[in-house]
């Protein structure tokens, strides 16, 4: 059976209707750190591709930390394909 993997959009990033937006840094931190979702669903902007490309990738590198010491040899080899792509 595959996991259920379990995401949020960028519209639900917010704390209220009136706050200001977050800055694209702190809304991928604030996914990361609430340690209930398993990825961030955003179709960026063309302007901003780059700098979700960054900072998806930035998530992606912690993840394999944490993999690391559970599958040394496979973090490492898909920490190698990561940076290639990334």
């Amino acid at each position: 059976m595959q996991e259920l993997k379990i995401g949020v959009t960028e519209a639900s990033i917010l704390h209220t209707d009136v706050d200001e937006p977050f800055d694209l840094e702190t809304r991928f931190r604030m996914v990361k750190e609430s340690g209930v979702y398993d990825y961030y669903d955003k179709t960026p902007p063309l302007e901003e591709e780059g700098a979700y490309a960054k900072l998806a990738c930035l998530a992606v590198y912690d993840a394999l930390e944490d993999a690391h010491a559970a599958a040394p040899a496979v973090a490492d080899s898909v920490a190698y394909a990561v940076y290639e792509a990334c």
